[in-house]
């Protein structure tokens, strides 16, 4: 029944529940393969990538999930966690250096991750105003870029919520 999606989906579900991320990734290209419109297979297996530390695969298949869905809340908040997160990572081994020379580099690598980030977090809360994890992220990302008064307004509404 390879070309039954419903069979396929049940497949997906029973995968995920085992553990077999592996075979889920195969089972998800095959399900693509099927249903190449389908922006939640995309956004399913650009989450697995991601939570194997596939950054370029997971960053491509939100990318595609967003193209096809761009009112996506999961596949835009994702993936903004995923630069936003890959640029915390960096700026933490900044921080942890002595060398200059490796600080500036890893500060400005930190900072092209941020900028890729904010559009995808700011498109998610559009999406969803009342998401914390969106607002806390926002809150702590224009920090860091210094614009204090969105992070102060994220900040007022995390305390409405």
């Amino acid at each position: 029944f390879e070309e039954d999606q419903s069979i396929i989906n049940t497949e997906i579900n029973l995968y995920i529940e085992l553990g077999r991320t592996d075979e889920l990734v195969t089972k998800l290209g095959e399900a693509i393969n099927l249903d190449p419109e389908n922006s939640l297979l995309y956004f399913n297996r650009g989450t697995i990538y991601d939570q194997q530390g596939q950054v370029e695969n997971a960053e491509s298949d939100y990318l595609k999930s967003i193209e096809l869905d761009p009112s996506s809340f999961g596949s835009n908040y994702n993936l903004g966690a995923l630069f936003f997160n890959k640029a915390v990572e960096l700026n933490n081994s900044a921080n942890s250096t002595s060398d200059d020379k490796k600080y500036r580099s890893l500060k400005k690598q930190a900072d092209v991750y941020f900028n890729k980030g904010l559009p995808y977090l700011e498109e998610a809360h559009l999406l969803d105003p009342k998401d914390k994890n969106t607002l806390l992220s926002l809150k702590q990302l224009y920090y860091m870029k210094g614009d204090y008064k969105k992070s102060e307004d994220m900040k007022k509404l995390i305390s409405e919520l």
